[in-house]
Protein backbone atom coordinates (compact mmCIF):
# COMPACT_ATOMS: atom_id res chain seq x y z
CA UNK A 1 0.00 0.00 0.00
CA UNK A 2 1.21 3.57 -0.59
CA UNK A 3 1.52 5.68 2.17
CA UNK A 4 -0.16 9.17 1.89
CA UNK A 5 3.41 11.20 2.08
CA UNK A 6 4.88 8.97 -0.50
CA UNK A 7 1.74 10.10 -3.11
CA UNK A 8 1.81 13.45 -1.94
CA UNK A 9 5.54 13.45 -2.57
CA UNK A 10 4.56 12.17 -6.20
CA UNK A 11 2.52 15.00 -6.81
CA UNK A 12 4.50 17.63 -5.52
CA UNK A 13 7.41 16.55 -7.95
CA UNK A 14 4.97 16.10 -10.82
CA UNK A 15 3.83 20.05 -10.23
CA UNK A 16 6.96 21.34 -9.77
CA UNK A 17 7.90 19.29 -13.51
CA UNK A 18 4.79 21.27 -15.19
CA UNK A 19 6.37 24.40 -15.00
CA UNK A 20 7.65 25.94 -17.44
CA UNK A 21 11.45 27.19 -17.22
CA UNK A 22 12.17 30.46 -16.67
CA UNK A 23 13.84 32.23 -19.67
CA UNK A 24 16.10 35.06 -17.83
CA UNK A 25 16.69 36.70 -14.80
CA UNK A 26 14.46 39.67 -14.36
CA UNK A 27 16.32 42.87 -13.24
CA UNK A 28 17.23 43.79 -9.76
CA UNK A 29 14.35 46.54 -9.70
CA UNK A 30 11.75 44.44 -11.46
CA UNK A 31 8.78 43.42 -8.94
CA UNK A 32 8.83 39.92 -8.66
CA UNK A 33 5.54 38.03 -10.49
CA UNK A 34 2.67 37.43 -8.30
CA UNK A 35 1.97 33.58 -7.84
CA UNK A 36 0.39 31.38 -10.46
CA UNK A 37 -1.88 29.21 -9.70
CA UNK A 38 0.47 26.51 -10.26
CA UNK A 39 2.69 27.90 -7.38
CA UNK A 40 -0.14 27.96 -5.20
CA UNK A 41 -0.95 24.39 -5.42
CA UNK A 42 2.59 23.63 -4.69
CA UNK A 43 2.57 25.59 -1.68
CA UNK A 44 -0.78 23.83 -0.44
CA UNK A 45 1.04 20.44 -1.05
CA UNK A 46 4.35 21.52 0.70
CA UNK A 47 2.09 22.77 3.51
CA UNK A 48 0.07 18.74 3.11
CA UNK A 49 3.33 17.05 3.20
CA UNK A 50 4.59 18.73 6.43
CA UNK A 51 1.57 18.37 8.30
CA UNK A 52 2.30 14.36 7.36
CA UNK A 53 5.58 14.26 8.22
CA UNK A 54 4.70 15.86 11.72
CA UNK A 55 2.32 13.16 11.75
CA UNK A 56 4.71 9.98 11.26
CA UNK A 57 6.70 11.99 14.50
CA UNK A 58 6.84 9.41 17.95
CA UNK A 59 3.36 8.82 18.69
CA UNK A 60 0.54 10.67 17.45
CA UNK A 61 -0.54 14.48 17.96
CA UNK A 62 -3.64 16.89 17.96
CA UNK A 63 -3.87 20.18 17.49
CA UNK A 64 -5.61 22.51 19.65
CA UNK A 65 -6.74 26.16 19.19
CA UNK A 66 -6.22 27.75 23.13
CA UNK A 67 -7.43 30.78 21.99
CA UNK A 68 -11.09 29.33 22.52
CA UNK A 69 -12.29 26.30 24.41
CA UNK A 70 -10.91 23.27 22.36
CA UNK A 71 -10.10 19.64 22.89
CA UNK A 72 -8.79 16.49 21.23
CA UNK A 73 -8.27 12.71 21.59
CA UNK A 74 -4.98 11.64 21.35
CA UNK A 75 -3.88 8.40 20.77
CA UNK A 76 -0.59 6.49 22.04
CA UNK A 77 0.76 3.13 21.78
CA UNK A 78 -0.99 2.28 25.26
CA UNK A 79 -4.01 4.14 25.37
CA UNK A 80 -5.95 7.59 24.40
CA UNK A 81 -6.13 10.74 26.01
CA UNK A 82 -8.62 13.20 26.00
CA UNK A 83 -6.99 16.59 26.28
CA UNK A 84 -8.33 20.14 26.71
CA UNK A 85 -7.33 23.83 26.79
CA UNK A 86 -9.24 25.21 29.30
CA UNK A 87 -6.45 28.49 29.60
CA UNK A 88 -4.12 30.48 28.72
CA UNK A 89 -2.93 33.39 30.02
CA UNK A 90 0.23 35.67 29.43
CA UNK A 91 3.70 34.55 31.24
CA UNK A 92 7.32 36.01 30.76
CA UNK A 93 7.21 36.41 27.04
CA UNK A 94 4.96 33.14 26.72
CA UNK A 95 1.88 31.60 28.03
CA UNK A 96 0.81 29.93 30.82
CA UNK A 97 -1.51 27.21 29.76
CA UNK A 98 -3.88 25.07 31.89
CA UNK A 99 -4.47 21.63 30.01
CA UNK A 100 -6.97 19.02 31.38
CA UNK A 101 -6.03 15.63 30.58
CA UNK A 102 -8.94 12.98 30.44
CA UNK A 103 -8.43 9.24 31.08
CA UNK A 104 -11.23 7.54 29.76
CA UNK A 105 -9.40 4.27 30.95
CA UNK A 106 -9.78 1.50 33.74
CA UNK A 107 -6.01 1.96 34.51
CA UNK A 108 -4.05 4.78 36.51
CA UNK A 109 -1.08 6.26 34.09
CA UNK A 110 1.88 7.07 36.85
CA UNK A 111 3.03 10.64 34.80
CA UNK A 112 3.31 11.40 31.29
CA UNK A 113 5.82 13.31 29.24
CA UNK A 114 4.10 15.94 27.07
CA UNK A 115 5.42 17.63 24.03
CA UNK A 116 4.25 20.80 22.93
CA UNK A 117 5.11 22.46 19.60
CA UNK A 118 3.92 25.62 18.51
CA UNK A 119 4.61 28.10 16.03
CA UNK A 120 3.04 31.06 13.43
CA UNK A 121 1.45 28.00 10.83
CA UNK A 122 0.47 24.69 11.38
CA UNK A 123 2.37 23.73 8.57
CA UNK A 124 5.45 25.26 9.48
CA UNK A 125 8.82 23.45 8.26
CA UNK A 126 10.19 21.23 11.73
CA UNK A 127 13.23 24.00 11.92
CA UNK A 128 10.64 26.74 12.53
CA UNK A 129 8.66 24.93 15.46
CA UNK A 130 8.92 25.87 18.67
CA UNK A 131 9.06 22.26 21.28
CA UNK A 132 8.95 22.00 25.01
CA UNK A 133 8.80 18.58 26.65
CA UNK A 134 7.25 18.50 30.13
CA UNK A 135 7.72 15.87 32.42
CA UNK A 136 4.12 15.27 34.65
CA UNK A 137 5.32 13.25 37.70
CA UNK A 138 1.29 13.17 39.73
CA UNK A 139 -0.81 9.95 39.11
CA UNK A 140 -3.71 10.35 36.16
CA UNK A 141 -6.52 7.99 37.63
CA UNK A 142 -8.75 6.45 35.62
CA UNK A 143 -12.02 7.82 34.61
CA UNK A 144 -10.86 11.45 35.63
CA UNK A 145 -9.59 14.81 33.66
CA UNK A 146 -6.82 15.88 35.83
CA UNK A 147 -5.29 19.48 35.28
CA UNK A 148 -1.74 20.50 34.40
CA UNK A 149 -0.44 23.96 33.86
CA UNK A 150 2.71 23.84 31.52
CA UNK A 151 4.49 27.02 30.04
CA UNK A 152 4.94 27.34 26.32
CA UNK A 153 7.83 30.43 25.40
CA UNK A 154 8.44 32.30 23.78
CA UNK A 155 4.89 32.27 22.00
CA UNK A 156 2.84 35.14 20.67
CA UNK A 157 -1.64 34.78 20.84
CA UNK A 158 -1.02 34.10 17.37
CA UNK A 159 0.60 30.75 18.09
CA UNK A 160 -1.89 30.12 20.59
CA UNK A 161 -3.91 28.29 17.10
CA UNK A 162 -1.60 26.11 16.43
CA UNK A 163 -0.50 24.28 19.20
CA UNK A 164 0.50 20.40 18.74
CA UNK A 165 0.48 17.82 22.17
CA UNK A 166 1.59 14.99 21.66
CA UNK A 167 1.67 12.28 25.32
CA UNK A 168 4.05 9.28 25.98
CA UNK A 169 2.98 7.96 29.10
CA UNK A 170 5.73 7.01 31.70
CA UNK A 171 3.77 3.76 33.58
CA UNK A 172 0.64 1.97 33.62
CA UNK A 173 -0.89 0.41 36.87
CA UNK A 174 -3.64 -2.00 37.17
CA UNK A 175 -5.53 -2.38 40.66
CA UNK A 176 -5.28 -5.98 41.61
CA UNK A 177 -8.15 -8.24 43.20
CA UNK A 178 -7.84 -9.47 46.50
Amino acid sequence: MVSRTAVLLFLLVLTACQESPSTGSQPANTPSPKPSATDKRLSALEEKVTYLELQQGAGQWIHLDCTKPDFGRLLTDIGTFLVSCEDATPHLGGFKLTLSIGNPWAVTYKGLDVTLTWSDNLFDPPDKLHRSTISLTQDFPPGTWTTAQVVIAPASVNQLRTLSVSIEPNEVSLRKVK
